[in-house]
């Protein structure tokens, strides 16, 4: 009899292990089409708001448009990602709370699969204006739709794993943009053929976000505001602004500038050390996704400002040593009133070591942000989200006051770098 009852409470337990053991490998696969999903999110926006900088000059010579329409064409993109999240986070979820939000989503995957698609078929400079618009509406509400999705669903334990993948998803789609450069520079048409595979990648986004509906435990965050209170919104607002002034972001959109500037007069080697700088990126993004869950959020951000010190400074003593000048382009110099103005081009080659040390500032630099500051910033971010009343209005407004400083470093980074 106590034979048969062991026997019994032994099969119990086995049937028990079992369905532990599917729960995991449920959860592990959740886990992993999160993480698509935000690597596909990130992708999506690293690459659209790099290529067309790297292509600047096919893109002038094939439609044959002056630098000022130019520069307006490059501007649409953070104009729209600024104010998408502002509409959205301030309307959209009160129309929403009883509802889904798969079908914005489906919508502004649309959006952004026909921006694509309009540039390939693009024969004027109309079509790419409102492709570019068309894409920073769709790539913005997918991020802002994607990011309040995950602040509700993501476990404690994952929580670094998830948010952070859009931030390696950034460095893939950045890394790519320069890929695309190296290629494409020099074939007539060159920026129709480095949009064709867009709008795939953002078929499959939403694909994978349908399959990713399920439920899960919302996260607890332990962090210790009252829901309603003005702190979390200074906080994220600061860590976001902060994130921006960095200089980072330069760093990766004007990489190739930056580099010929410094010295890397042939183009082709001056978006090869582009490729290279962004690489680090990703990984040093995909080595954060699994240690900012394990070493803690303020180790991680000791470690890479100190880094990210030591590395700006190791260039600036370089460059102020090597007696080289910075002369902004023509374009961007007062582009108001110079309308035809053609960028001018590196005609002052550096010495090998020179080249060496700034390569390797930069591959420091980048590295330390990405394992660091770009990646705990936005954790910290969904994080103070479910401290306010309305998490969607949150990372709506965060997001738009990111892109706002996106947009106005843009606008004054040549000026500025003049004026230094």
């Amino acid at each position: 009899m106590v034979e048969q009852d062991f026997e019994l409470l032994q099969e119990g337990d086995e049937e028990e292990n079992s369905d532990l053991v599917q729960f995991e490998e449920e959860s592990s696969w959740s886990l992993i089409k999160r993480l698509g999903a935000g690597a596909s999110c990130g992708f999506l926006l690293g690459f659209e708001t790099v290529v067309f900088v790297g292509l600047r000059p096919l893109v002038q010579s094939e439609l044959g448009i002056s630098c000022f329409a130019l520069e307006n064409l490059l501007s649409f993109f953070p104009l729209a990602l600024m104010g998408t999240p502002l509409v959205l986070g301030s309307q959209l979820p009160k129309h929403l709370q009883n509802f889904s939000k798969l079908p914005f989503f489906l919508f502004c995957g649309i959006l952004f699969v026909s921006s694509g698609l309009l540039v390939i078929r693009s024969a004027n400079l109309y079509s790419i204006f409102f492709g570019q618009l068309l894409a920073g509406v769709g790539i913005s509400g997918l991020i802002l739709l994607h990011m309040e999705y995950l602040v509700n669903i993501s476990t404690p334990i994952h929580r670094g794993k998830t948010v952070g993948s859009i931030q390696l998803g950034v460095g893939i789609g950045v890394t790519f943009a320069h890929l695309m450069d190296i290629i494409f520079s020099s074939t007539p048409g060159g920026y129709k053929y480095a949009f064709v595979f867009l709008p795939v990648v953002a078929s499959i986004l939403v694909v994978i976000f349908v399959a990713i509906q399920d439920p899960l435990p919302t996260m607890n965050t332990q962090i210790p505001f009252k829901k309603g209170g003005s702190l979390p919104w200074i906080l994220g607002g600061g860590l976001v602004i902060l994130q921006q002034c960095s200089g980072e972001p330069n760093v990766l959109y004007y990489a190739k500038e930056i580099f010929e500037r410094l010295g890397f007069c042939d183009g082709v080697r001056a978006s090869s050390a582009a490729f290279s700088v962004s690489f680090v990126q990703i990984v040093a993004s995909g080595i954060s996704l699994f240690l900012v869950d394990r070493m803690g959020r303020r180790l991680i951000l000791i470690f890479g400002t100190l880094a990210m010190t030591l590395s700006t400074g190791l260039l600036s003593i370089e460059e102020l040593s090597s007696g080289r000048e910075w002369e902004p382009p023509i374009c961007r110099n007062n582009y108001t009133f110079n309308y035809d103005a053609v960028p001018e081009t590196c005609n002052e080659e550096s010495p090998k070591k020179f080249e060496v040390i700034v390569l390797i500032s930069l591959v420091f630099y980048v590295f330390s942000y990405s394992m660091s500051l770009g990646t705990v910033s936005w954790i910290l971010i969904s994080e103070l989200s479910k401290c306010v009343a309305n998490p969607f209005k949150f990372i709506g407004w965060i997001l738009s006051i990111n892109w706002m400083c996106r947009l106005l470093i843009y606008e004054t980074f040549y000026e500025a770098t003049s004026i230094v």
